[in-house]
């Protein structure tokens, strides 16, 4: 992977980048493909990434939801990094959306100690689905 892990998220659909993607360019087709990129970019660990799946499983249709929601995101990043890459700037919608992003995905996370001071970490039973409120090893009651 390139060494960023929000640009090996965007860098999972392909085509050129004068022309929008297509259909064929998709290489995130399944929420275990999401799993694998967590993974191979180091954002995801073995144990984590075993929980996401046994909560796949359970939960299809939540799982589902939650690639929609990454390419969403992922559309949103490719928004501001591809004129970026022209020499643009993004537009200010974009903009304003990313920063919407960035401040709803620290919601989720947690300042955590480490060798050189604090990191930002998130747990994957707390960010399973923003929808359901649910972690991926809790099963509902409902």
């Amino acid at each position: 992977m390139g060494g960023s892990p929000a640009l090996d998220f965007v860098d999972t659909i392909g085509g050129m980048l004068v022309e929008h993607p297509k259909p064929e360019d998709e290489f995130l087709c399944s929420y275990e493909d999401l799993i694998m990129l967590g993974l191979k970019t180091g954002t995801l660990s073995e144990r984590s990434a075993r929980r996401l799946q046994r909560a796949a499983r359970e939960r299809p249709d939540e799982a589902e939801a939650v690639l929609a929601d990454a390419w969403r995101r992922r559309d949103l990043l490719d928004a501001a990094f591809r004129p970026i890459s022209r020499g643009d700037a993004p537009p200010e919608s974009v903009l304003r959306e990313l920063r919407d992003f960035a401040a709803e995905a620290l919601s989720h996370g947690e300042l955590v100690a480490s060798e050189d001071g604090f990191i930002w970490s998130w747990s994957a039973a707390r960010t399973w689905t923003r929808r359901s409120g649910r972690s991926p090893t809790r099963r509902s009651s409902s």
